[in-house]
């Protein structure tokens, strides 16, 4: 598939073919923090696991200073210079040489703040959260051209390379030097350290990345860029701030900890639908400019066979929920209750793919400023109601909260979506498996909700979820195709 037809052909083919690689990559990159979990519970506690969750927080707002959001803009000029190498190699090289110049500098001012004001952390700690995200940030500016240029396996590969290495390292300080959040934080570093200097050789040896800047590009990338940085920190507000406030209003409790344990675990479902998406920006994009017409049908199939898939992923989620905590904390008991978190933390994780979605299409008529107020809009009520409630409520309305925050947000998005592209999405044909879908759910925590009889209620709840799975199936068509797959992959005639 070439970079100027991948709009071509079947979307679900070539997100299911490109995107198996992100998937991969996300749940062994991003979702290795649920997947070491049995480990790191065994030998952190609930308080340990939530001050290292609440730095991570703090970690993923420093990439908005030290990048002024310029990874957006070579995202959405990457489509313009594709065709041309040495501009697209200037695009990268600017891009890369200012990142890596005013990101340090940055870095450095706010290690030198942190150090002062914080005189009770060791420098080495604040160093560990300060300075990494360079390192990322420039490693994933490489990640993002690997995505636009739809090379999935080559993300999968860099990713995956760093990754093991520094979890390798992250199990090694907790478990056998004791160093626990210290230790995991190390990890982290070396992983962000990896991936960028696997970035650098291989873009340096393939003539991308070039010892040139071109102030022209960045003025105008930064005049794209700096208007959405509200949007980056409202978005920031919208995925990690609950957890500091939660943190903030019970301190020394486990139930930051056990908050941050059922985010790991409810970020898998979001790392699994991103991946897959991240096709639908390049794709949405070329036949928004290629094949209008064409590309609104694919949007409007595409979605609502999204929409039936997430339906049925988050039921399984509803359905197993504290079969999911056992598992990935080895039956640890003073995790037990964050089961309660993970269903509702996974609903605001099921919107991504109509968050990107609407994104794609707002930015490709160059209406940012929608997407600003979107945003903002769900963070600032979202903000508001966990410094309101919160307190007078308890840790469990941080998760309402962010639902709400998340339905504002997407809604806004989806009305200016529409109204730019004049897209009819069918939303009527959503109402069944919606119906259904909330059926099961109150099937589930009327009767299926209880810790007794253990093995006979497990074998309701695959019964009931096969039955759902198999009339989402046959109400949406979608028999025809998997059979056909089926034949396909195995040779059956």
């Amino acid at each position: 598939m070439t970079n100027t037809d991948i709009h071509n052909g079947s979307w679900a083919k070539s997100i299911f073919k490109v995107g198996k690689w992100y998937v991969l990559a996300s749940l062994l990159v991003k979702g290795i923090n649920a997947f070491t979990l049995p480990i790191f519970t065994h030998y952190m506690s609930p308080s340990e696991m939530g001050i290292y969750n609440g730095i991570n927080s703090l970690k993923a707002f420093i990439p908005l200073i030290i990048s002024l959001g310029l990874d957006g803009a070579f995202i959405r000029f990457f489509h313009e210079y594709k065709k041309d190498h040495h501009k697209l190699a200037t695009m990268f090289s600017s891009t890369f040489w200012f990142v890596m110049v005013f990101g340090t500098l940055a870095c450095i001012l706010l290690f030198i703040g942190l150090k002062q004001t914080h005189p009770q952390y060791q420098p080495l700690s604040i160093a560990l959260a300060v300075f990494p995200p360079i390192f990322f940030q420039l490693g994933m500016l490489g990640i993002a051209f690997f995505n636009q240029s739809l090379e999935s396996y080559k993300t999968t590969l860099f990713q995956i390379t760093a990754t093991l290495f520094g979890v390798a390292f992250s199990i090694y300080l907790v478990v056998n030097q004791a160093k626990g959040v210290q230790g995991r934080l190390i990890g982290d570093s070396i992983i962000a350290l990896i991936l960028m200097l696997m970035v650098t050789c291989y873009f340096v040896k393939n003539k991308i990345l070039r010892f040139e800047y071109d102030k022209v590009y960045i003025k105008n990338a930064l005049l794209f860029s700096l208007p959405l940085l509200p949007v980056s920190l409202s978005a920031w507000i919208n995925t990690q701030s609950s957890l500091l406030l939660v943190q903030k209003y019970f301190p020394g409790q486990s139930v930051a900890g056990l908050f941050g344990l059922a985010t790991s675990v409810a970020l898998l479902m979001y790392y699994a639908i991103d991946a897959i998406t991240q096709v639908l920006n390049p794709v949405v994009m070329s036949g928004l400019i290629n094949d209008r017409e064409r590309t609104h049908k694919k949007i409007r199939e595409l979605m609502l066979m999204f929409t039936v898939l997430i339906l049925f992923i988050h039921l399984l989620i509803v359905f197993f929920s504290k079969e999911i905590v056992i598992v990935f904390t080895a039956n640890s008991f003073a995790f037990k209750s964050a089961y309660l978190f993970i269903a509702p933390l996974c609903i605001t994780y099921m919107f991504g793919i109509y968050h990107r979605l609407f994104n794609t299409i707002i930015s490709f008529h160059k209406k940012n400023i929608y997407i600003t107020y979107a945003v903002i809009s769900g963070a600032i009520c979202m903000f508001l109601s966990n410094i309101v409630l919160l307190p007078l409520y308890g840790p469990k309305i941080a998760f309402v909260s962010q639902i709400t925050g998340t339905l504002i947000m997407v809604g806004i998005e989806f009305y200016f979506a529409r109204k730019l592209e004049q897209i009819t999405f069918g939303l009527k044909r959503y109402w069944p498996f919606l119906s259904l879908y909330l059926f099961g759910v109150i099937l589930f925590y009327f009767f299926l909700n209880n810790d007794h009889h253990f093995y006979q209620i497990l074998i309701l709840k695959i019964s009931l979820a096969g039955v759902i799975g198999l009339l989402f199936i046959y109400w949406g068509n979608y028999y025809r195709p998997i059979i056909d797959f089926a034949k396909r992959k195995f040779n059956l005639k």
